[in-house]
């Protein structure tokens, strides 16, 4: 019986030794939580942006995103660009190489809104539109879609974000009367982009 009774008596002096290690054990990890999880939210940050700045890096290191955007830019305000550039071997050389390169650097929303110009340039050739006040209704579209494109790879390669309609009141001087159809053109077009 002593036994068991001194067997008792350790167990209780012991029982709360281990409680307030336990205890302590407990305080401390909940003191160290908010720095633990704070240092990996940190560590997460610091990854990503290490790998977003690599990335950075090797899109701009020899200026190929500026010479993409500057043709682009150019082709924006000449809305005759695909005529001009497909009437010479030239220009379909230094549009193809373009292409080639906006596929390469673009977003998959840029490369997405080359194609839909294309396309509607390779649908439209056949079709007969009227011409209004010097402008045909398809190249006032082919102007719109021009400036999506341009604002979209300016948001790619630069984080800034520009209205399209900005880049066409540059070209347009009665942008005011043709208004209607540039919106309804970007809504038409951002409607197909977010349907595939």
């Amino acid at each position: 019986m002593t036994t068991i009774s001194t067997i008792l008596a350790t167990i209780s002096i012991i029982m709360p030794l281990i409680a307030i290690v336990f205890g302590l054990f407990i305080y401390n990890l909940l003191k160290e939580m908010p720095k633990m999880i704070g240092d990996k939210i940190k560590s997460e940050r610091e990854f990503s942006f290490n790998k977003t700045l690599q990335i950075d890096q090797f899109y701009r290191k020899d200026g190929t995103l500026q010479t993409i955007m500057m043709q682009w830019a150019k082709y924006a305000m000449d809305p005759d660009f695909v005529e001009k550039s497909m009437s010479t071997p030239k220009g379909k050389k230094d549009l193809n190489e373009l292409l080639q390169k906006t596929v390469g650097y673009g977003s998959p929303r840029t490369i997405a809104l080359v194609s839909i110009m294309f396309q509607d340039l390779y649908n439209n050739e056949a079709v007969d539109i009227e011409e209004t006040d010097g402008f045909t209704e398809n190249g006032l579209g082919t102007l719109t879609i021009l400036a999506m494109i341009f604002s979209s790879l300016k948001y790619d390669f630069t984080g800034q974000k520009i209205d399209e309609l900005e880049i066409i009141k540059i070209k347009i001087n009665d942008y005011v009367k043709y208004e209607p159809l540039f919106k309804a053109r970007i809504n038409e077009v951002n409607q197909r982009i977010s349907s595939r």
